[in-house]
């Protein structure tokens, strides 16, 4: 059996707007999903809280140690239009990723609309389903926007705590005006 996670964007424009250096209407560009593989100790940490039934300590993305607990919400990525305290998220760190992160180096919250976070399941064939968990982003600085970390932010606890779950250096840029869909694929196959 492998488990791979995996990550993947598509840059896009409203049609009714023209890219002027790329000279289109529409998609800009589409980058296919890459392993991510940089699944973070938070990951383990509410996993082990879910399977074992018992709590376990970690740092939540503000650094404060909290009790991971059972709980119905834990994973959840499904974040509200508007949200940036869960679900995925973007930022401009550039250091290297470490199984100790417990949130993005530098989150984008300003200047960049979050859309609302959708979760999918799929059969990919008669070995392999996955699921599939995405967010668009619209870009409203009035520049480019660099984005070079990704991450998976999800609730851990009964109280509302969050905690990073993935962080991964990913670096795209985002034109004026234009969207960014990033999508996550987490992928069981035998």
């Amino acid at each position: 059996m492998e488990f791979i996670v995996e990550v993947g964007a598509d840059v896009w424009t409203p049609k009714d707007i023209l890219i002027p250096d790329a000279g289109m209407i529409g998609w800009i560009e589409r980058h296919p999903p890459r392993r991510s593989n940089s699944l973070v100790k938070g990951f383990l940490g509410i996993l082990s809280a879910q399977m074992a039934q018992a709590g376990v300590y970690m740092a939540d993305t503000g650094g404060t140690a909290r009790l991971l607990s059972q709980a119905q919400q834990c994973f959840a990525l499904n974040a509200g239009a508007a949200g940036t305290t869960y679900g995925i998220v973007v930022g401009t760190g550039t250091n290297a990723v470490a199984l100790s992160d417990n949130k993005l180096q530098t989150q984008l919250t300003t200047n960049l609309y979050h859309g609302s976070g959708k979760v999918g399941y799929e059969w990919v064939s008669s070995s392999s389903c996955r699921i599939i968990a995405s967010r668009t982003f619209a870009n409203q600085s009035a520049s480019d926007m660099n984005i070079t970390e990704i991450g998976l932010y999800a609730f851990g606890n009964t109280s509302n705590h969050i905690f990073c779950i993935d962080r991964t250096l990913y670096s795209i840029t985002v034109p004026d005006f234009a969207g960014i869909t990033i999508s996550y694929f987490f992928t069981i196959s035998v």
